[in-house]
C-alpha cells in the first residue's frame, strides 16, 4: 500500500517545541477505531458501560501504578471515546524503584517522569491487548481493522480468523 499524504496525513494537534515531560495536567481524549461504540451505550441519558468500557477504565487508573509521578484526575468514558486528565508531576526528588546495576540494554521500568506520549502508549497498549484476548475468547465483538477488513459488531455474530 503506498502512502497518499492527502488521505493518511493527519494534522498534529501538538503544541511544536512544547516538552511534554514537564510537569502539569494535561487533558487527553482518546476515540476508538473508526469510532465505534466499544464502550457501551447511552440509555436514558446516561452512559452505561459494557466490559470493554470497565476495562478502560480498570487501566486508567492503573496508570498511577505503573508510573510513580502521574496522577489521574477527572475520567469520563463515553461508547467510542473516553476524556481524562493526566497529571505528570516532577521526578526528580525521591529513589527511582530499579536499584543496583543495570546491564546493557537490559529494561530499567518506567522513568521517573515519562513523556505524556509514553504514557498514553503504555494506556492503549494495555486496553487494545485486553481487548484483543477479549475477542480472541469470544467474549467482545470484534471491530474494522486498518485494512478494512469487515469484522462483526455483535457478540452474537462473532468469527474466528482461520
Amino acid at each position: 500500500m503506498t502512502y497518499n499524504r492527502t488521505k493518511q496525513h493527519r494534522r498534529s494537534l501538538r503544541l511544536k517545541g512544547y516538552d511534554y515531560t514537564q510537569t502539569g495536567a494535561y487533558f487527553v481524549t482518546l476515540y476508538t477505531h473508526n469510532r465505534a461504540c466499544l464502550f457501551g451505550a447511552v440509555l436514558d441519558g446516561k452512559v452505561q458501560l459494557n466490559d470493554a468500557g470497565e476495562m478502560v477504565e480498570h487501566w486508567w487508573f492503573e496508570l498511577k501504578q505503573k508510573f510513580a509521578t502521574v496522577e489521574t484526575n477527572e475520567f469520563v468514558i463515553m461508547p467510542n471515546h473516553c476524556h481524562g486528565i493526566v497529571i505528570i508531576g516532577d521526578g526528580l526528588v525521591g529513589a527511582d524503584l530499579c536499584v543496583g546495576p543495570v546491564p546493557e540494554g537490559a529494561h530499567t521500568g518506567a522513568p521517573l517522569r515519562p513523556r505524556l506520549s509514553t504514557v498514553i502508549q503504555w494506556f492503549k497498549t494495555m486496553t487494545t491487548n485486553h481487548y484483543i484476548r477479549s475477542v480472541k475468547t469470544g467474549a467482545w465483538p470484534r471491530f474494522m481493522d486498518d485494512y478494512g477488513n469487515a469484522t462483526t459488531t455483535s457478540t452474537s455474530s462473532a468469527t474466528k480468523d482461520h
